[in-house]
């Protein structure tokens, strides 16, 4: 099941959609560990690219 990404040059972000088309932030944490965060508004930014 491909995950549909997309970069958000405005806020440096990278995001995606998962398996339950749910938006997802992948962000940084202050002690430079990543970690995923929901974000329903984010489906209008950036370019969107398939990975399988």
């Amino acid at each position: 099941n491909p995950l549909t990404y997309a970069y958000d040059t405005a806020t440096n972000n990278l995001k995606y959609i998962d398996k339950e088309n749910e938006i997802r932030t992948l962000k940084e944490n202050t002690n430079g560990q990543v970690y995923y965060s929901g974000n329903k508004e984010a489906e209008k930014e950036g370019d969107k690219n398939e990975h399988t």
